[in-house]
């Protein structure tokens, strides 16, 4: 069991240097941009070729069923729905401290004037970037996770804690964390190639076509309530499904838990709590005095 253990902090230390170091090359190239995550994706890929080759990250798994694609799909855009509350929520509670984060999501949707270019949209927003978040994120470090504590569920949830924190945002790093949890399940139990194709729905056809173009089409006063209804929906759908398959998520959970040493370790690690630390304190910088 000690041998164990070290052999689990030897190398959670080390995977969390990498990130450390693929991060801070990712902050200095842009932040959130597909090229930053690039970055990290290259110093991952480099020092865990030994452990972990690209090829063995796109091995067939499960097969995806039309209806059990749909019941995912709903759950993963929940993080609109969240999105949406979290907002709402914190801004509510910074207001009472006569802090602001940047006003409610109504707001700020009725007066956007972004106008992305088609090259950003399409190949890097869309593309690229999802290849290369779900590459770093559900590939490497998650696999890496996986190896080193024999669990599923831990894997899952703290690659879905760093994906969130790492996007150092106020507006989105809680909401974040949600949604990378369905995408950790999607690519343990169904493969990376379907965590892209989920999370280029979420950055072109939700984030591109629907909230970027046929929101920004209607009167500002109608856009809020639209994406609430609509995002409100899915919301609805997906509870809908965690109820019906609440059963098998507790056995999923059971079956594939993680020894509590893990987690103590993990959550001790000095890294990885400077790693958090460090984003989260990023992601404060958008609260301001109103």
């Amino acid at each position: 069991m000690r041998e164990e253990t070290y052999f689990f902090k030897r190398n959670i230390n080390r995977l969390h240097l990498l990130m450390l170091l693929g991060m801070t090359c990712y902050t200095l190239m842009g932040g959130s941009t597909a090229y930053g995550y690039l970055a990290c994706l290259a110093v991952l890929a480099f020092f865990l070729r030994d452990e972990i080759s690209l090829r063995s990250l796109f091995e067939k798994k499960r097969s995806m069923t039309p209806l059990i694609f749909f019941q995912l799909l709903s759950l993963t855009q929940t993080l609109n729905f969240t999105h949406i509350v979290w907002n709402e929520f914190s801004e509510l509670i910074l207001n009472g401290f006569g802090l602001t984060a940047g006003g409610f999501l109504h707001e700020n949707m009725a007066v956007w004037t972004y106008e992305p270019t088609p090259f950003h949209e399409v190949l890097l927003f869309g593309f690229f970037g999802p290849v290369v978040e779900e590459l770093t994120m559900r590939g490497y470090l998650m696999r890496s996770y996986r190896e080193y504590s024999g669990s599923k569920v831990y894997a899952i949830v703290f690659s879905a804690i760093l994906f969130g924190v790492f996007h150092s945002n106020f507006h989105t790093s809680v909401p974040i964390i949600f949604d990378a949890i369905v995408l950790g399940y999607i690519a343990t139990e169904y493969g990376i190639v379907w965590t892209m194709i989920y999370h280029m729905i979420e950055n072109f056809v939700i984030s591109h076509l629907f909230v970027d173009g046929i929101l920004m089409q209607l009167p500002s006063a109608l856009r809020f309530p639209v994406a609430f209804l609509v995002f409100s929906l899915i919301a609805v759908c997906a509870l809908m499904v965690l109820i019906r398959k609440r059963r098998g998520i507790f056995e999923y959970i059971e079956e594939n838990r993680c020894e509590k040493s893990h987690i103590r370790l993990t959550l001790r690690s000095p890294v990885f709590c400077f790693v958090v630390v460090l984003f989260t304190l990023l992601s404060l910088r958008m609260i301001s005095v109103l």
